[in-house]
């Protein structure tokens, strides 16, 4: 059989080119495929929502942002991940969640370019991350459950600098 599935035109990769593929597949992150397939959907932006009559701007500094998480198709079996997105004084960006109900012992990581913070939700589902670069327009927001369980949210868009309107 194995002799019939060769191809006839294709050469066996060089030492060399071996070498290199195993060398980048080890800096591969290996991922544990969860038994759960999460969706996430934004359900609610602060920045969304309408002014005040006679309101030019709302410059309050910060955005609320809810997303809901469905898996299955039973629409009982659903999260929430309540975000606070808060400028610092220091001029970064701070972000605080909350995933409902809260998964036991899960990670918590949020990329904004080069910058990565890791945490472990608290036992409520809470976490706190600080000094997010504020030059970054979106950062990608992962949870990982020690079940295999993955809520990934690929762009949580953050605030404009401080120069922009809002």
């Amino acid at each position: 059989m194995r002799e019939a599935l060769k191809g006839t035109h294709l050469q066996a990769p060089s030492a060399g080119a071996l070498r290199k593929a195993r060398a980048l597949g080890s800096r591969l992150r290996s991922r544990p495929v969860g038994v759960l397939q999460w969706l996430t959907e934004l359900v609610f932006d602060s920045a969304a929502q309408p002014l005040p009559v006679g309101v030019r701007s709302a410059g309050t500094g910060q955005r609320r942002l809810l997303y809901e998480a469905q898996v299955g198709a039973a629409t009982e079996d659903r999260c929430q991940l309540d975000l606070r997105v808060r400028r610092e004084p220091a001029g970064t960006i701070e972000l605080t969640g909350q995933l409902l109900p809260p998964w036991v012992c899960a990670r918590v990581e949020a990329t904004a370019g080069r910058t990565k913070r890791k945490k472990t939700l608290g036992e409520s589902g809470e976490f706190l991350m600080r000094g997010i670069p504020a030059r970054t327009e979106a950062l990608r927001l992962e949870i990982l459950g020690e079940d295999g369980e993955q809520l990934v949210v690929q762009e949580v868009p953050l605030l404009p600098s401080p120069s922009e309107p809002s």
